[in-house]
């Protein structure tokens, strides 16, 4: 019976819409509860219609409503709730829902596979967005990361280590190198050059003592380095 169908539907789906009315206008749990226990009729003649799916998935709305406001849940789940019966309940009648802001919502009979394959093509759409979002955030804190760990090398010890490792026979006081591996002096103007990198060097490492605070460096880049993992666990999975 059509004129069944369409009243047992418009009571459903009016129940979600004053439910989210209220949630917002953060009204109290008795009317919320009023609203509920309201929607009976409704799903009394549904039941009568002999809607048996629309009337059971009804009344598990009603139950699932009158449960959370019994143990005060926050408004966000109730907003959950209706989001399901839009997206799924409705969903496996055959029933495509949609909110219409101030308008209030539309509802109307159509292919249930149909709807389905869309939302399981916008759930991948939110999923690869999501993930490329991490992408983006990964990409950025392994840059920071790196420049974390240049800056975290000690001034004193940055040419006997990394790319210079070998190359300098000799140091004065400061770390600078005054000997190429082969013995020959290190000229006035690379010892210029390389006096400029490690003031450099020396300021970077300086900033990285402030930025890891009283936990010390080793701990803050111990502390990047898990997240840049995590991230890259979330980008694999």
């Amino acid at each position: 019976d059509p004129k069944a169908w369409t009243a047992a539907v418009d009571a459903y789906a009016d129940l979600r819409q004053e439910v989210r009315e209220l949630v917002r206008r953060k009204a109290e749990a008795n009317e919320v509860l009023s609203a509920v226990e309201k929607a009976t009729g409704g799903i009394t003649a549904a039941k009568a219609a002999g809607l048996a799916d629309l009337a059971a998935s009804f009344e598990a709305f009603q139950s699932d409503l009158r449960d959370l406001e019994k143990k005060d849940a926050a408004p966000v789940e109730l907003l959950k709730r209706c989001d399901v019966v839009r997206n799924v309940d409705f969903v496996r009648l055959g029933i495509r829902l949609e909110d219409r802001g101030n308008d209030g919502y539309l509802w109307m009979f159509d292919d249930r596979k149909a709807m389905e394959q869309e939302q399981q093509e916008a759930e991948e759409k939110a999923k690869e967005a999501a993930r490329q979002k991490i992408r983006n955030k990964l990409d950025q804190r392994q840059k920071e990361l790196r420049v974390a760990e240049r800056a975290a090398i000690e001034p004193n010890a940055m040419f006997k280590s990394g790319g210079y490792a070998g190359l300098y026979s000799d140091f004065d006081a400061e770390g600078v190198p005054t000997k190429l591996a082969g013995g020959e002096e290190v000229s006035a103007k690379k010892k210029k050059d390389l006096v400029k990198e490690l003031a450099k060097q020396q300021k970077d490492y300086e900033k990285l003592q402030k930025q890891a605070g009283g936990d010390g460096i080793d701990a803050f880049l111990a502390k990047m380095r898990k997240e840049v993992a995590d991230m890259e666990e979330q980008v694999a999975t």
